[in-house]
């Protein structure tokens, strides 16, 4: 049995409440190992001694590298002692405060790495709730994640109901501060305060399906949140297989990867034609390679197009100045499509087209109430963004708190293929907003 005499004290790296945390060499192996202690005479001991047991109980039961290894756990007359791994690294709380920020697509592949962490927690019978998540305990070790002190975690009993609050204020659950039932929702709600504070060491503009992702988590009720971590981790892979997906080329100004972005309406004649069209010239005047494309059902663009003086057709996409159309003329025309650029697709009211789309820009007509409870359902996407038209955007401050959305108004072109200053800026800040540009 192992004991004190095994190791060398090197360094007290805390001590409080009557347990102290020590650095300390396994005298024969020469071995760095955390050395946590317990004085039983103390004030508090009782309560520590049986965060170090629940901790030497739970650790030994996880198969990942992302905990640490216990060692050696004994107890005598006057002392409770846990030896376990040393995780040599920096906390997540020096890495914010002292080095440079993060690019979103680490930031995303830090939470994706936490995120499995505490799903191997939940995975084990009964499930363990760590219930202490935090940057300070979490160390970042080379290119692992790794989530240290299990003082306050504990295995979740069917029913069971807590009459203390605990956890750490700023990152605890509301239901774990007010002492009411919790479950492994909570430990999702410290993981959506930890992505908040993330995005704040975040560098550039965080795109609005980000927003939308960190948001889900961080809802007051329970039932309000995700299902599960897994399932809020599978939000942000798609977040992160999105990212990747949209690595701009080495050319400036042009995305070199195929993305779309879909217009569609809440009612027909709403004007998603004139979106578009809008869109998809801005997106040109910023140096992107950008296309509309007819997917309404209407060839309505064409015979417009055809009535201008610098207008030109091949293979099906029609050109003018700073425009490019791709039009739906069926199965009589062989189109050649272009390997890349950003797609701004003219659903009209066809949800199914947009169900690709990266970005999708709902069109509000001028009866929203109408179909309010589908507006709530969409703007809930990762990727939605609602827009007035110029005939009515007086409901668009009412739609903006009932929804607690972001609503975009468009001003009124006469000439949706060369839109104007104002709108170019309207539709440059939705684009921003949604990290497009």
């Amino acid at each position: 049995m192992a004991s004190m005499a095994d190791y060398e004290e090197l360094k007290s790296l805390y001590k409080r409440d009557g347990m102290e945390v020590l650095l300390v060499c396994h005298r024969t192996l020469k071995e760095t190992r955390i050395l946590k202690r317990i004085r039983k005479n103390e004030a508090k001991a009782g309560f520590e001694k049986n965060q170090l047991q629940q901790e030497a109980r739970i650790l030994p039961k996880l198969t990942t590298p992302a905990v640490p290894v216990i060692y050696d756990f004994w107890e005598d007359e006057n002392t409770i002692c846990l030896i376990e791994e040393y995780v040599q690294g920096v906390s997540l709380r020096e890495y914010f405060l002292y080095h440079s920020k993060l690019t979103l697509m680490d930031m995303m592949t830090m939470i994706i790495q936490i995120c499995e962490v505490i799903c191997h927690l939940h995975a084990q019978n009964p499930p363990i709730l760590y219930q202490d998540l935090k940057p300070e305990h979490l160390i970042l070790r080379k290119d692992q994640i790794v989530l240290i002190d299990y003082g306050i975690a504990r295995q979740l009993e069917k029913g069971e109901r807590y009459k203390e609050s605990f956890g750490s204020i700023g990152y605890a659950s509301p239901e774990q501060m007010d002492g009411s039932l919790v479950d492994e929702r909570s430990d999702l709600y410290a993981l959506g305060k930890l992505a908040e504070e993330m995005l704040l060491y975040t560098e550039g503009r965080i795109p609005v399906y980000i927003s939308r992702i960190v948001r889900k988590a961080l809802c007051k009720d329970p039932q309000g949140r995700p299902e599960s971590v897994d399932n809020w981790k599978q939000s942000w892979e798609k977040a992160l297989a999105k990212k990747q997906h949209g690595i701009k080329g080495s050319k400036k100004g042009e995305n070199r990867i195929r993305k779309e972005i879909a217009v569609i309406g809440n009612e027909h004649g709403i004007g998603t034609t004139h979106v578009a069209c809008c869109l998809a010239a801005t997106l040109r005047s910023c140096g992107h390679t950008a296309f509309y494309v007819n997917r309404s059902g209407k060839a309505v663009l064409v015979p417009v197009l055809r009535q201008r003086k610098e207008f030109w057709e091949k293979n099906g996409i029609i050109y003018h100045r700073k425009f490019a159309g791709i039009m739906d003329y069926g199965p009589a025309v062989i189109q050649t499509m272009p390997p890349d650029g950003i797609r701004v697709v003219d659903c009209g009211c066809d949800w199914q087209q947009a169900k690709e789309a990266e970005l999708v820009i709902y069109v509000i007509g001028s009866r929203p109430w109408q179909d309010q409870e589908v507006m709530q359902e969409k703007v809930k996407m990762d990727s939605c963004i609602l827009l007035i038209t110029p005939a009515n955007q007086g409901v668009g401050h009412r739609l903006a708190k009932e929804l607690g959305e972001k609503v975009y108004a468009l001003p009124l072109e006469e000439d949706p293929i060369t839109p104007g200053k104002t709108t170019r800026q309207v539709l440059k800040g939705l684009l921003r907003h949604a990290g497009i540009v």
